[in-house]
């Protein structure tokens, strides 16, 4: 983690990522391609899950977008938003509209209804559009509240964390890795992640993609203590972070 040295004292404290401490190739791109401005969490480059059933992640390379299977890295932060349309994006007259309500950490929402989200039963939350079987209008299994799961994840031999945000159908999976972490006593920022796509099929036999993350090692020495430096620095930014409404809104659109 590198500071940016050319901000008052009075400016946020705002930190070029770098893998190594003291990276002056790094601590150079920055001062030419950025400038003083430095680099915030805004400025990370999005992760999009394909749709449909699509099983490849499309990548950056040097050469233009690459198709892999797969993306190994380390999650630096992961935390829960929401989403909430009383008319659903992809609702007639819907279309690209400000949600009525959101959350930035899935638990309390801003705007209309507002207030607790889930409670603590995540089975049979407090707000009835959190429930599932509440999407459109009741007609549909999801949530009319639309959870995302957003991971700031620095991929393997990158310099700059990328948000991934993951709908509805990856949310349970991506829970479940967390809980089997904290049964390792690893928190997340401590280990490698792989994750995957795969296809499922719903109740109408419609295809859609699932990420699924495994742990693929533990980090130690030098990693490690860089992965709990990035953590510390990212997790207040995020935190004042809007809602991943982009992922809400196209899972509205799927249906989930």
């Amino acid at each position: 983690m590198v500071p940016n040295t050319n901000r008052s004292e009075n400016e946020e404290p705002v930190v070029a990522l770098a893998t190594t401490k003291g990276d002056e190739a790094f601590n150079e791109a920055v001062d030419a391609n950025i400038g003083e401005g430095g680099i915030t969490v805004d400025d990370f480059p999005r992760l999009k899950l394909p749709a449909k059933g699509d099983t490849n992640w499309m990548i950056s390379g040097a050469a233009g977008p690459l198709l892999v299977p797969s993306i190994d890295g380390v999650i630096l932060y992961q935390r829960s938003t929401r989403a909430y349309w009383e008319l659903e994006p992809d609702a007639p007259g819907g279309g690209k509209k400000p949600p009525n309500c959101t959350s930035t950490n899935g638990a309390v929402g801003i705007g209309n209804p507002g207030g607790v989200c889930i409670g603590d039963d995540r089975k049979n939350p407090k707000c009835p559009f959190a429930r599932y079987g509440s999407a459109k209008g009741g007609t549909a299994p999801g949530q009319a509240c639309k959870e995302v799961t957003q991971l700031i994840f620095l991929r393997d031999g990158n310099m700059l964390p990328e948000i991934i945000g993951l709908p509805p159908t990856s949310v349970k999976p991506t829970r479940q890795y967390l809980v089997m972490l904290t049964g390792q006593k690893k928190p997340y920022f401590t280990v490698g992640t792989k994750i995957a796509i795969v296809e499922k099929k719903s109740a109408g036999n419609m295809p859609y993609s699932v990420a699924v993350l495994t742990r693929s090692r533990l980090l130690e020495g030098s990693e490690l203590t860089n992965a709990r430096d990035l953590h510390a620095f990212v997790t207040p930014q995020i935190k004042g972070m809007a809602a991943d409404t982009d992922t809400a809104a196209e899972a509205s659109g799927a249906g989930e």
